[in-house]
């Protein structure tokens, strides 16, 4: 662990005794100690920026131990010196053997703070007309996806849910049995099925960036690892499955605790070896609407729930499954009038679905 690991981690803590980082809008309770702050809001996060001026001090308790910490920040000199800031902890002597076990501490709430308040990030290659032109350009990742608003298989989502959580934790058991810490998954379905969502709700579930790797714009192995040595870890890549040559290449260079995940539209055109044991642990089917899909999406869209009675809610249960209606069609059907207006929500997906079987009746 490097110095500037400690300062991140002090930094981190120490900001928690001037205000309350456990809320998403943070209630600012400024230390009576404190002379002067400096706050702003990061752009497009929502959260404060608090910066301590020179020379402040900071008062925590350990163990019923009084601490103080005093930021120390000094200007360059001159304009090729680079500035110093670090914090100084004032303790006094006779308490000196519990300094280790204080800066653990420091380190492990900091950790769990960095966790709570993380903004995920939604990552993608800078190229230009089809050629990689370096770093990695970032956006918040603001999609609303979660496993609770997915409209999939019930028992499918749960077993995601499990097989991510067992991934998660389980660090030494890759460590002790000598493989990389990363999990591949491939998703397999038509356009709308929920292959983008999925991949959404998966990083808001684990708390991943993700990284959309456009495969198409990487022309050789040297390439490809360069743009993923610039990954962080606890992350998704993601890239669609179609240049099979690159996969090795792939998994080789990226970091631990990954999670990669390749989308096919049709997984009966894929090589073969892309499906062999050691590259892919998981293949996930992304199916039509289901009857248990179409409840969650009506009770999230129209907010009906168990018990309410709609006259062509249960003919629509009746029929969607004979039907190859995407989940990303139903929901569409389910917002052409106002929310309150249920009944004509519900008569313009149940003419949709009746149309699509018009339709197979024809051909």
């Amino acid at each position: 662990m490097g110095p500037s690991q400690m300062y991140k981690a002090a930094e981190v803590y120490i900001l928690t005794k001037i205000y309350d980082v456990a809320e998403a809008t943070p209630r600012i309770k400024i230390d009576p100690s404190t002379n002067q702050l400096y706050i702003s809001v990061a752009s497009r996060e929502r959260r404060f920026i608090v910066d301590i001026t020179n020379g402040e001090e900071i008062v925590d308790t350990y163990q019923n131990i009084k601490l103080t910490w005093r930021f120390v920040h000094i200007p360059p000199p001159d304009k090729e010196s680079p500035e110093i800031r670090y914090f100084k902890l004032i303790i006094k002597k006779k308490f000196k053997d519990m300094v280790f076990g204080y800066l653990k501490h420091i380190l492990d709430e900091a950790d769990a703070i960095n966790e709570r308040q993380k903004v995920l990030k939604l990552y993608n290659p800078r190229s230009k007309e089809g050629v990689y032109q370096g770093p990695w350009v970032c956006v918040p990742l603001e999609h609303p996806a979660t496993f609770e608003t997915l409209a999939m298989d019930p028992d499918l989502k749960q077993h995601i849910i499990e097989d991510l959580n067992l991934f998660k934790s389980r660090k030494e058991f890759y460590n002790r049995v000598g493989r990389a810490w990363k999990r591949g998954y491939l998703l397999n379905g038509p356009p709308g099925t929920g292959k983008s969502s999925l991949i959404a709700a998966m990083a808001n579930h684990l708390k991943f960036d993700i990284y959309d790797l456009q495969l198409t714009d990487i022309h050789n192995d040297n390439e490809l690892r360069s743009i993923l040595l610039k990954t962080n870890n606890r992350s998704i890549v993601f890239t669609l499955s179609g240049l099979l040559n690159f996969i090795d290449g792939l998994w080789s260079s990226c970091g631990d605790e990954r999670i990669i995940v390749f989308t096919t539209n049709d997984m009966e055109k894929l090589d073969k070896a892309l499906l062999r044991p050691g590259r892919m642990d998981k293949v996930i089917n992304m199916s039509y609407c289901t009857k248990d899909g179409f409840q969650l999406l009506a009770r999230n869209y129209l907010e009906i729930e168990d018990g309410d009675s709609y006259e062509l809610y249960g003919e629509i249960e009746d029929i969607i499954e004979s039907k190859k209606a995407t989940p990303a069609e139903v929901a569409e059907k389910l917002m052409t009038k106002e929310i309150e207006e249920v009944d004509d929500n519900l008569q313009a997906l149940f003419e949709f679905l009746k149309s699509k079987k018009d339709e197979s009746e024809e051909n």
